[in-house]
């Protein structure tokens, strides 16, 4: 999905109307039907059955979409407000209507002077607060009472309240990505038509949380689309293109056979969360090869997988020719991760090599493999007509490309770049942000959630990247449509457990929730 700068979805906005395909004022109605589906499913994952919502509206067309949402959310939340940061009578057009509109509704009232700050009851108590104070059109530091009112939504975030900005976070530019003064910290983003530009840059990522993005229907032409040096945003209808829905004739062929490679004594969590994350990611046939020393335990981890047991080292791990032995038991697989839990041997090569040559499609390379690839002399394009994806975090991939991991995090763009040319293949830079290139275009994840620094949580991406593989055309789309799919898992895990309790395992049970939150079945 392209991005655009502010001027260019004005200009996305005015042609709609002009064209006459939407009047101004059902554009916003669009945005507020979207922002209301956003708000409705967060509060359902938080089990808030009745949440008090406060809803910051400011006189443009943010504020507008607030009291669109509004209206569409009233009868769910009887314990619902609007504040207006500013003087009703100097609303105008289309925001004024649906102000008129909601006020027959809801709670309204309004705040003038930033001293009026000071005697507001909402503080404590509230469960979600939306921020519709600034939109796209904002420049500059954000002055009183504006600047106000973003200090209070932080504080009562600290307190323990969703922030859901409307469009982009106020006090955020949205060109740029840049705070010149205060700047509302949200959990959630959801942004009407098109991602903006700014949201990319590594400045503006501690302020958006997890975005959305609502198709308003606006019209848009090639080229009036922003080309950021090749940089995309990956977004959920990318994902929902990329994968269509099943056909009602199916059967588990059709949907590909993934083989997990790794796992030894002491490490059969690592392979048991990849392949269980695979079979919950809609893979037809999920296989596993682990150290005989941790069948059992894989075994009962993934029932749903064929496990088998390869002889192993005195430290647990596979040997050399492990794989060698059970290749004729799984003939014509589609897809092969190898490193979870592999241990970083040299043995690792011969396992990498021989799995590069059973593969049939895609082979995926994560944890210890990625430390024996970085210390060898491991040639992977010797078969052109197979894939290769990498998803290192940034410590691995400091080894792979021999710098420090201070550069990695220096110019994120420019080092994912770099693997998926040395490498020759699809490069998932790991990292709030995550990054996926294959040494063109290069797309940028925005949804995950701090909780998911914790270990494990790469073994689940790399087992739902693999399943992918054989269900999405083309590495890079799997890659993309596997990390926002987990960045969603991850998000939906926070809202009901918690960031700091949650764990991989977490993550994975949301897996195929976070499928059904995309493709919306």
């Amino acid at each position: 999905m392209q991005v655009v700068t502010a001027e260019q979805m004005r200009d996305m906005d005015r042609q709609t109307i002009e064209s006459g395909v939407a009047s101004g004022a059902e554009l916003m109605d669009r945005a507020g039907r979207g922002l209301a589906r956003a708000i409705l499913r967060i509060c359902n994952l938080r089990q808030l059955a009745h949440p008090r919502i406060v809803m910051l509206a400011g006189k443009g067309n943010n504020g507008g979409d607030v009291f669109a949402a509004a209206y569409h959310l009233f009868r769910h939340f009887p314990n619902m407000e609007i504040l207006l940061v500013g003087d009703p009578d100097q609303l105008k057009g289309e925001t004024r209507w649906h102000y008129e509109r909601v006020c027959e509704h809801v709670s309204c009232s309004s705040v003038t002077e930033i001293e009026q700050w000071e005697g507001r009851t909402w503080y404590g108590g509230v469960d979600l607060v939306v921020d519709g104070l600034l939109g796209t059109g904002s420049e500059g530091a954000p002055r009183e009472p504006i600047a106000g009112a973003i200090r209070t939504i932080n504080r009562v975030r600290l307190g323990g309240a969703l922030i859901v900005a409307v469009d982009i976070p106020s006090g955020l530019c949205s060109d740029t990505g840049c705070a010149s003064g205060d700047v509302v910290l949200a959990d959630f983003t959801i942004t009407m038509g098109l991602p903006k530009v700014g949201m990319l840059q590594p400045l503006a990522r501690p302020y958006l949380g997890c975005v959305e993005v609502v198709d308003i229907g606006v019209c848009a032409r090639d080229e009036e689309v922003l080309h950021d040096g090749d940089r995309v945003y990956i977004g959920g209808a990318d994902v929902r293109a990329w994968l269509p829905p099943r056909a009602r004739m199916s059967h588990k062929g059709r949907y590909g056979k993934v083989l997990v490679v790794g796992g030894a004594a002491g490490f059969s969590g690592a392979i048991a969360m990849a392949a269980k994350a695979a079979c919950r990611s809609g893979a037809g046939l999920v296989y596993v090869l682990t150290s005989e020393k941790v069948v059992g335990t894989v075994s009962q981890l993934v029932p749903e997988a064929m496990v088998f047991g390869g002889k192993h080292r005195s430290d647990g791990g596979l040997t050399a020719g492990a794989l060698e032995d059970i290749k004729r038991r799984i003939p014509d697989v589609h897809t092969v991760l190898i490193g979870p839990g592999m241990t970083a041997h040299p043995d690792g090569v011969q396992l990498i090599q021989t799995a590069y040559k059973l593969v049939r499609d895609t082979l995926v390379l994560d944890a210890d493999a990625l430390h024996v690839l970085a210390n060898s002399d491991i040639t992977l394009a010797d078969y052109p007509e197979k894939s290769v994806i990498l998803t290192p975090h940034p410590g691995e991939a400091a080894r792979l490309l021999d710098v420090f991991p201070t550069a990695i995090q220096g110019d994120r763009f420019g080092m994912v770049r770099q693997l998926a040319e040395k490498y020759r293949a699809v490069a998932v830079l790991k990292g709030a942000g995550t990054l996926v290139s294959n040494g063109h275009a290069c797309g940028m994840n925005l949804t995950g959630t701090p909780g998911m620094a914790t270990g494990g949580s790469g073994d689940v991406l790399a087992g739902v990247i693999a399943a992918l593989c054989a269900q999405v055309d083309g590495p890079w789309r799997a890659a993309a449509a596997g990390v926002y799919l987990h960045g969603v898992a991850g998000n939906m895990a926070s809202l009901v457990t918690s960031e700091i309790g949650m764990t991989a395992w977490d993550v994975l049970d949301m897996v195929p929730k976070a499928f059904g939150w995309v493709l919306g079945r």
